[in-house]
């Protein structure tokens, strides 16, 4: 009793308020009182009951945390384990494109931590959770999205090249020659030069044909995924495509799909530079061996840029060792002791050269542009020594049969249109499992039954189409797939459901779930977008009352979200408390968001890219102290409120970049400005003073002295991003690379 008297500093310290004090904090710690009702019983503020848990940590219940493996959710999930080591954890999340359970690592051995994954907008998962977990309180941070690029052949002043569509569409959009045109939130950009051309169908063989026009618009919601023996393709749920006979249909029938497997060109070039004959010969060689089985790497210890290839078969390494004597080269070859062949250079300007043309690491790796170009002996040459790697070539008495396996879609696609080139015929299998593609050719390649594979794929981001002369149709993805060209989708009217499923329809399913299972409180966080934009020069800010005016469909729907909660308080009573945040900054970001986006870009040295004129303004608030926030809010905020959340750190973006440039040591060059994106509010601006007065929290943390501290965890994280860029082809790529 005497601890307790001092732990509480306790002024009323007879024996009979002590034992019913005990009495009470026990019912707590069993579950079988609240919070709330043991500050009136005990007549102690909520506050000090939980300075007293935490200093004997005791303090128990269970938080459901909806999104938390994004960036946000997991500060929020380790802030709370830390201070609360008996609060159990569910950690409820989709595992979207920014959905990392990476993030987590630290605790994912804590017995207090459980993952579940599943949708917020799945009322049977949900109710699953509800029913199967004892749960105190639901914190929601869910927002669904992925993000998914589609690679298209394209032909221009002779040179064969893949791109995806982002990237066709930012570099028109900044090559000074074409004009963005922005109608109903589409953007539409016309070509006049008919030079740039891509692959249509007519007849069953492709032609290059002008592209007349590429138009896209902003998606969030379910795409579909079609994976055949064919082919793969990935559209919206109403893009037209081509069923096998050349009827229109749509990817929700999955069809099977039409690809081409003949293409209306010849070419005919024998040199790649100074690279003529034999010498062209072997740099095929050394680059299908590089795709294939090859690696580069910088040894710190010695400076040297070193290339090698591995190999059980020692007649093509030993072939490989003397192609790099001819292109002058000093190869190092050995045998492993697990009975592997190796052969190793040391040469900066090779290294150099075969990762800009045939790409780095396995999900990464492309063929390079000029060999789609080549006569026929030197394409065939290359796709022997490729399949010499990860392949195999399987010899019969009349035939010989070659398959190979890649997990680069970038890849996939390059030889899907290189033996399109060569007039053979191939399948695609696509194992899911490790997200690899094998492709099957050769004068005796196996055609299976055909296997009709259909998911769906969540997605934010923009979706495109393309415009070409006297068709209505165009080639793309794995296996030279033909779609049909809607210039103006009727996706763009087709997905609206889609885009209200985790922000309306899931924040509905809580609110049941809530309801039903008498959850204690539940806490609902948006964001200030949903109050829409005040302009520069205005002494405005946005209170918790201001009505909701968003200006982009995801605060349209997040808007959606909070007014259901506003609803279920007034109409049922659910305790639930909705919260208004301004843009977070921290570690663990989703490398795509602007702070790390223009970190990692200014690092490389590349340009670092801002939306019109740089001059759109945010609030930034630290990561952490949002954290600290939601805790205030989580044990002390009322049932029914709204609380805005932010730090009163208004900085224009162009001011936000050129901090980033001032720690890493970069120069103010690299900044460049980019055609302002569709519905791009120009300020963002909340008044706190609720918070800070109700519930005596603010944010602690200064910009300008936590921002080091940020790029520092960058710098000491790498091995985090390189585990995010394996999962995906890339950051922004709609944005262009400079």
């Amino acid at each position: 009793m005497r601890k307790l008297k001092k732990d509480l500093q306790l002024k009323n310290t007879s024996d009979a308020y002590l034992k019913k004090l005990k009495k009470f904090l026990d019912l707590y710690q069993e579950g079988k009182m609240s919070l709330d009702e043991l500050s009136v019983v005990t007549e102690l503020s909520k506050k000090e009951l939980l300075d007293y848990f935490h200093k004997i940590g005791g303090a128990k219940a269970t938080v459901l945390v909806c999104g938390g493996a994004g960036f946000i959710g997991s500060n929020f999930i380790r802030y709370i384990l830390k201070k609360y080591p008996n609060y159990k954890i569910i950690n409820y999340d989709k595992l979207t494109y920014a959905g990392n359970l990476d993030n987590l690592k630290e605790v994912e051995k804590n017995p207090h931590y459980k993952f579940i994954k599943g949708d917020i907008a799945d009322e049977k998962e949900v109710d699953n959770v509800f029913a199967k977990n004892k749960i105190d309180y639901v914190v929601n941070w869910a927002a669904e999205s992925i993000s998914n690029d589609t690679y298209l052949p394209l032909y221009k002043a002779g040179q064969i090249k893949i791109q995806t569509l982002e990237e066709l569409f930012l570099n028109l959009s900044v090559d000074g020659k074409h004009n963005v045109v922005k109608i109903k939130g589409v953007e539409i950009i016309s070509i006049n030069n008919s030079n740039l051309k891509a692959l249509a169908n007519h007849g069953g063989i492709g032609y290059w044909l002008p592209i007349k026009q590429i138009s896209r618009h902003y998606y969030k919601g379910k795409l579909i995924q079609l994976n055949q023996k064919w082919g793969e393709i990935t559209a919206t749920n109403n893009h037209s495509i081509y069923d096998i006979d050349g009827n229109l249909t749509t990817p929700a029938k999955n069809p099977e799909l039409l690809s081409i497997k003949n293409i209306n060109h010849i070419p005919k070039k024998t040199s790649f530079g100074n690279f003529k004959g034999a010498k062209l010969k072997s740099l095929l060689r050394i680059m299908a061996a590089h795709i294939t089985e090859g690696s580069t790497t910088y040894n710190k210890a010695n400076g040297g840029y070193i290339t090698n290839i591995t190999n059980i078969n020692e007649d093509w390494i030993k072939l490989l060792t003397e192609d790099f004597k001819k292109l002058g080269y000093n190869p190092n070859f050995f045998k492993r002791k697990e009975g592997w062949y190796q052969l190793t250079v040391s040469n900066k300007k090779l290294y150099g050269f075969l990762r800009k043309m045939c790409g780095v690491y396995s999900r990464n790796k492309f063929i390079p542009d000029f060999i789609f170009q080549l006569r026929s002996e030197f394409q065939n040459l290359f796709l022997e020594h490729l399949c010499l790697g990860d392949g195999q070539i399987i010899k019969n008495k009349h035939s010989i049969t070659y398959r190979y396996t890649t997990n680069s879609k970038k890849l996939a696609t390059g030889i899907s249109l290189l033996l399109t080139l060569l007039r053979k015929n191939f399948t695609v299998n696509k194992d899911e499992r490790f997200d690899a593609y094998t492709l099957v050719f050769g004068n005796d390649y196996t055609i299976s039954l055909l296997s009709k594979r259909q998911k769906k794929v969540d997605y934010e981001g923009y979706v495109y189409d393309i415009e070409v002369a006297n068709k209505h149709n165009f080639v793309c993805g794995v296996g030279n797939i033909v779609v049909h060209n809607t210039h103006v989708d009727r996706s763009i009217y087709g997905g609206a459901r889609e885009f209200l499923m985790t922000n309306v329809i899931g924040v509905h399913t809580l609110l049941e779930a809530v309801k039903r299972y008498k959850i204690k409180k539940m806490i609902q966080i948006s964001t200030d977008e949903t109050f829409g934009s005040v302009e520069l020069d205005e002494d405005r800010h946005f209170k918790e009352d201001s009505p909701f005016a968003p200006n982009v469909p995801y605060a349209a729907a997040k808007a959606g979200g909070d007014l259901m909660c506003r609803a279920y308080f007034r109409t049922h009573k659910v305790p639930v408390i909705v919260t208004h945040c301004s843009n977070n900054y921290g570690s663990y970001q989703y490398p795509e968001k602007m702070i790390p986006f223009f970190l990692f870009k200014a690092l490389a040295r590349e340009k670092v890219p801002l939306y019109g004129d740089g001059k759109n303004v945010r609030d930034w608030i630290y990561v952490e102290d949002h954290c600290i926030a939601i805790d205030k809010i989580l044990h002390e905020g009322a049932i029914g409120e709204v609380y805005n959340v932010g730090a009163d750190q208004e900085r224009h973006n162009i001011d936000v970049a050129r901090a980033i440039l001032k720690i890493l040591g970069r120069k103010e060059s690299l900044l460049t400005f980019i055609d302002d994106r569709p519905g791009h509010d120009r300020r963002y601006s909340i008044d706190t003073s609720k918070i800070n007065k109700n519930l005596g929290w603010q944010s602690t943390k200064t910009f300008e002295k936590t921002l080091p501290d940020v790029i520092d965890w960058y710098l000491k994280n790498k091995q985090w991003i390189i585990n995010i860029k394996k999962r995906t082809e890339g950051f922004n790529l709609h944005i262009k690379k400079s």
